[in-house]
């Protein structure tokens, strides 16, 4: 059976169930139930009915045509990865003219709905575990407005198990506790931070549902799902009480103690009837927060079903727990500039390997790149990796997130090579890396224009590496900083500069980007990355990836108003052989030569 053929089957077997719920429209998200960036390949359920496999982008289905909207990171791979016949793909971020915007998947599933409804009754249905309430109401209120009446069912048909089957994990979960000199502060000492944020916003609790923060929270991490070192549960956190719901079935007696008696530890089956019992202790009216944006709408139906008359559950905007987790202390800050260090050398050793092989007329591909970087990583004392590596050559460069490396691509003296990879060491702290190099190095003359793109973003790069940050600045100023070099020389980039990293390499905040997500104030501490590029269709792309920290401004005038300063933490080797110095300007090629000397080699 031909994909085209088995994709129709699977439209058709989903138009069906449409019909069944009179639905004028089905939108199937890409998270799991806890609305994970990362999920397990065989259990996605727009995976199986799209082929499309980037970890980001949602379906939109209506009896006669089927979407798939992404943003700029995956507009090349969804148009490889669809039938052209089946899917119309939707490419959020760009507009009818190839311009840059500032829209968002929810925006441009708006739009769709506009279209569909053409000012009549529609019903949109979805899978109320995929969808935070946030991204709901947000579709909800904006689709009346080009609608008469919009009506979004949650379905309680379990849309996976229907397409799937029941979906059983045997995967065993390692679980592991992290040592307060590496996390700087215990269980204890983040519950009182917590509750003293809860004090200021008026809530006698708050309900915790995004892995991440409960990782933090706790201080204990896991490995149960792919490309994360957090562990599956809820918490909930009074200004006396803690209750951590997790179906991991041995914490370990360890851990329990490294918990400090902080939490009552209980089955996710517990969480309704303790809750409950909770509410039901309460003198008086009482206010129980939680975060529309990480926080599905098939939780908060359980929540709600407990709230008596005196209690109000309440969606706070300023989640108590993530300014914490995101500025780090100097325990993090060390810890994690010791990861970085190694990862540097993974990346070395690797550039090192593929120009030895190509200088001695090896065959190699991008495929033996990719098990290459695994196992050096491995080497280097790394457990598991931070995302799907990117190993990509030539034209396939231009592919943001490309992740098919194949054995097939030989790579070629002279090719362009992109490698984007991470990893966590022992204690589940992200690493992130991006480096691009030329196949044999100092035994070939890159091209003009290889020297010419590969500079620019290296000025582009330089410019966030060695940024000043007024006071009260958020991630849409960095943004510009690095990107308007990029502009200046008459490219642009489909993606964000930038993005949080620590115990998922995806974090938030901060963010540094255009669009309005990057709103938030950039904090001394803060870890993210600074990653522009330039992709060129049938050609080739280039992007430099630094993770880099915040700092008081050297100056003290400037330190006492405020000023914040970029701080680099990633010093792996860039590619001389690519570039231009006539373009580097004298600050620019200061900082580069500076930039070389903070390379620190180790050994595995």
């Amino acid at each position: 059976m031909n994909d085209k053929l088995i994709y129709s089957e699977r439209l058709e077997k989903t138009r069906d169930l449409m019909k069944f719920n009179s639905l004028s429209a089905l939108i199937i998200g890409s998270r799991d139930d806890f609305l994970n960036e990362y999920t397990n390949k065989d259990s996605n359920l727009r995976i199986f009915l799209s082929g499309f496999d980037g970890t980001a982008g949602d379906l939109l289905i209506t009896p006669e045509e089927a979407y798939i909207i992404v943003d700029g990171r995956y507009h090349t791979q969804a148009d490889n990865q669809t039938n052209k016949d089946l899917f119309k793909v939707e490419k959020v971020g760009i507009d009818e003219n190839g311009n840059r915007t500032d829209e968002l998947i929810p925006h441009r599933m708006v739009k769709i709905l506009a279209k569909i409804s053409q000012g009549k009754n529609i019903i949109v249905g979805y899978d109320p575990n995929q969808f935070s309430e946030k991204m709901i109401e947000f579709l909800r209120e904006e689709t009346k407005k080009v609608s008469n009446t919009s009506v979004f069912t949650p379905l309680f048909t379990n849309l996976k198990e229907e397409f799937l089957g029941k979906i059983e994990n045997f995967k065993k979960t390692t679980i592991y506790h992290v040592n307060t000199d590496i996390a700087g502060l215990n269980c204890i000492d983040k519950l009182e931070a917590i509750r003293n944020k809860l004090l200021g916003l008026n809530l006698n609790a708050y309900f915790v549902s995004k892995l991440d923060e409960l990782a933090y929270i706790t201080n204990i991490r896991g490995d149960e799902i792919d490309y994360n070192s957090t562990f599956k549960g809820y918490a909930f956190i009074s200004l006396k009480d803690a209750f951590l719901f997790t179906n991991v079935g041995d914490l370990g007696c360890q851990n329990l103690k490294n918990l400090n008696n902080a939490f009552e530890i209980l089955p996710i089956s517990n969480l309704q009837p303790t809750l409950n019992a909770y509410i039901d202790r309460q003198k008086g009216r009482i206010h129980i927060g939680y975060d529309p944006s990480s926080t599905n709408c098939a939780i908060l139906d359980k929540l709600r079903s407990l709230i008596a008359k005196d209690c109000k559950l309440l969606s706070i905007e300023e989640n108590p727990i993530k300014e914490l987790k995101s500025i780090k202390n100097n325990s993090e800050l060390n810890y994690m500039q010791n990861c970085f260090i190694k990862a540097d050398n993974v990346f070395n050793d690797l550039i090192n390997w593929v120009n030895n092989r190509i200088n001695s007329g090896l065959m190699i591909s991008e495929y033996d790149i990719k098990n290459k970087l695994v196992s050096t990583f491995n080497s280097y004392g790394a457990t598991r990796l931070s995302f799907s590596p990117i190993c990509s050559t030539g034209k396939n460069s231009a592919i943001i997130h490309y992740t098919d490396a194949s054995a097939e691509n030989i790579v070629k003296k002279g090719d362009i090579i992109l490698v984007d990879a991470g990893c966590y060491f022992e204690a589940g702290y992200a690493t992130d890396l991006t480096r691009t190099f030329i196949a044999g190095a100092n035994n070939v003359i890159a091209s003009d224009e290889q020297k010419k793109i590969y500079t620019i973003v290296l000025k582009a790069a330089i410019n966030g590496l060695s940024a000043e940050i007024p006071p009260d600045k958020d991630g849409t100023y960095l943004d510009n900083q690095v990107r308007t070099i990029i502009a200046n020389h008459g490219y642009d980039y489909n993606h964000g500069t930038g993005h949080g990293i620590g115990i998922l390499v995806h974090e938030s905040p901060p963010t540094i980007s255009y669009a309005s997500t990057a709103n938030l104030k950039l904090k001394e501490n803060m870890v993210f990355s600074i990653e522009p590029g330039i992709y060129i269709e049938d050609w080739g792309g280039v992007r430099i990836e630094n993770i880099v920290t915040l700092k008081k401004h050297h100056n003290e005038y400037k330190a006492n108003q405020g000023w914040l300063e970029v701080h680099c933490m990633t010093y792996a080797p860039l590619d001389d052989n690519l570039i231009d110095y006539s373009l580097l300007n004298e600050v620019e090629t200061n900082y580069l030569e500076e930039y070389k000397t903070r390379f620190i080699k180790v050994s595995p």
